[in-house]
């Protein structure tokens, strides 16, 4: 009966920590979530603010802009595609 009971015991202890494990999982995803949606809102506001200030930049302030925001340029014939950096 000992031996079984010893044997239920770790069974319960492995079965809590892959559970704990999940949950760390989900939190670090959630962690990771909310730091993508901050990130975002922050992009979002620095855009709408270059976006009313863009009259008054310089051209190589205009170039920096777009060099930030901008990773890559594909020109395909007539098409372009634009890969952004957000």
């Amino acid at each position: 009966y000992a031996e079984s009971g010893n044997d239920i015991l770790l069974q319960t202890i492995e079965e809590n920590k892959q559970e704990l494990q999940s949950i760390e999982n989900e939190l670090a995803l959630a962690s990771e979530t909310e730091k993508n949606k901050s990130n975002i809102e922050l992009q979002s506001n620095i855009i709408a603010n270059l976006e009313n200030s863009w009259e008054y930049l310089s051209i190589k302030e205009q170039q920096q802009a777009l060099r930030l925001c901008i990773n890559k340029v594909v020109v395909d014939g007539y098409n372009v595609s634009i890969q952004y950096n957000f």
